[in-house]
């Protein structure tokens, strides 16, 4: 029989050893229709990963004919790793000039340990179906010499034992199509809801638990998400998938100068609003990165200024730089607008042990940098401006707030250009209205944005509770949230 181009052959599995580091073989028997086949004659990549557990597995692979019914697949684990009940994606690829590649559905594994094979509870039948879309013409001519499925067939028919395991076979790539089918569904649904913005997001601190769990992140999920994005490595990461954290206990400061005592924290939903956004932009350029973005607000509203004042002071002459809001975020103290005046009285405020960025836990402050942005500039000494005037590079913090472009994808209520300074709309706001958002799950409220409005010296650009960009006072306290930003690079 010769393999052809799309043709399907099913492996069934028969060991697979667990776990340390070093020589791990994984064996499969070939149905007797795939016997000498062309399978062993390339060198394969193996790349597994557990949808349960992420154990990650890569290696090139020599496979070994040992007969004609058994096909060894040889690697170097360079980790441990542990399997567990329940699907296993694996793809695997020629390494010969990239000539082939292939996918397989593992149902279910046996694993056999000190020497001992025992199967998963609950593991369905064991088998890979590979489909092979790609194949040289030495891989072609070697596929022949297979037997005809008439012969196979014929063999069956031979005695009862044959015929059984001819039914198993049969039975075996019968549920390995079904399953490919319903998992080719899943998958052309998922990518569907991933390009129209609508992925629902995956809690990735469960998702990837192996690869998190393993040396040297151990169990460290903001240490591991570093580490993905410092190698480049977003595969399997999508806009919109999320990290689950909570607050520290402690004192919080609200928007009206008191403060409340949270024992139990906050419970945060960081989602990846956009990977590589702003890869290369800058003065000096921005590495690669991943910003998030909170699911829902902050539970506290807060002013963005003490007074209706949206410019620059002698402090900063950007105004989100010399804003109440940047300060409260990022738990500093300094100098804040207290009055509107052409020169503003400043009035000090303190945030270092009450402020939103000293209640995140150690290891999310860790792997936290400072976001770099062009943002407008508003301020001329002696004057009350309603416009911006510049605009300048800033390291506007380690907690920020989105602009409109940002949202948007460009300027509504803030300066034409000035207010834009070539932000990027991040992909999680694209084509649907996640902006919505509010304090808690299911509420809608208004969200501050970092942008000043045009026409004004008091005001700046807020999300409203319908999704609408909109206009409010810098000085109002209720009802008013910030998302909590973060970029980690």
């Amino acid at each position: 029989m010769q393999i052809m181009l799309n043709d399907k052959i099913t492996l069934r599995p028969l060991a697979l050893v667990q776990g340390e580091t070093g020589a791990t073989t994984l064996a499969f028997s070939l149905p007797a229709r795939s016997a000498g086949c062309h399978l062993a004659a390339l060198r394969w990549q193996l790349r597994a990963t557990n949808i349960q557990t992420l154990a990650y597995m890569a290696a090139e692979l020599e496979p070994q004919h040992t007969d004609g019914e058994r096909f060894l697949l040889p690697w170097t684990v360079t980790a441990p790793f542990t399997m567990a009940p329940g699907p296993l994606r694996v793809t695997l690829c020629g390494t010969e000039g990239e000539s082939v590649v292939a996918k397989f559905l593992l149902e279910g594994v046996t694993v056999a340990e000190n020497a001992e094979a025992k199967a998963f509870p609950g593991a369905g039948p064991n088998y890979f179906e590979m489909a092979l879309l790609q194949m040289n013409e030495n891989a072609a001519e070697a596929a022949t010499g297979a037997q005809t499925a008439g012969e196979a067939a014929e063999r069956a028919r031979q005695g009862a034992g044959e015929a059984l395991g001819a039914a198993e076979a049969a039975a075996a790539s019968a549920m390995a199509a079904g399953t490919a089918a319903q998992a080719g569904v899943a998958a052309a649904d998922n990518a569907r809801l991933i390009a129209g913005g609508l992925h629902p997001g995956a809690d990735l601190s469960v998702a990837f638990a192996g690869e998190i769990a393993a040396a040297p992140y151990g169990g460290d999920v903001w240490a591991w998400i570093r580490g993905r994005i410092r190698a480049g490595n977003f595969a399997g990461l999508h806009v919109g998938d999320y990290i689950p954290f909570t607050t520290l206990p402690g004192s919080y400061a609200l928007g009206n100068g008191t403060l409340v005592n949270r024992e139990a924290g906050c419970a945060v939903r960081a989602e990846i609003a956009g990977m590589d956004t702003y890869y290369r932009y800058g003065q000096p350029q921005v590495p690669h990165h991943i910003d998030f973005v909170s699911r829902n607000c902050w539970p506290d509203s807060h002013p963005f200024n003490k007074a209706a004042f949206n410019n620059g002071t002698t402090v900063s002459p950007l105004p989100w730089m010399a804003g109440d809001m940047k300060r409260w975020l990022n738990s500093e103290k300094g100098d804040v607008p207290g009055t509107v005046d052409a020169t503003p009285t400043l009035v000090s405020v303190d945030y270092l042990a009450t402020g939103v960025y000293d209640k995140l836990p150690a290891a999310l402050r860790n792997v936290i940098v400072q976001k770099r942005l062009m943002v407008s500039r508003r301020y001329t000494a002696g004057s009350l401006r309603t416009s911006d005037d510049d605009w300048g590079w800033a390291d506007i913090g380690k907690l920020w707030l989105p602009t409109e472009a940002e949202i948007c994808g460009y300027n509504v209520w803030g300066t034409r250009a000035r207010s834009c300074g070539g932000q990027a709309q991040y992909p999680l706001f694209a084509h649907n209205m996640k902006r919505v958002k509010g304090p808690g799950d299911n509420t809608r409220s208004r969200w501050w944005t970092l942008v000043p409005q045009d026409g004004s010296g008091g005001n700046f650009c807020v999300v409203d509770d319908a999704g609408v960009m909109t206009l409010i006072t810098a000085a109002n306290a209720n009802d008013v949230y910030a998302p909590v930003c973060f970029r980690v690079a």
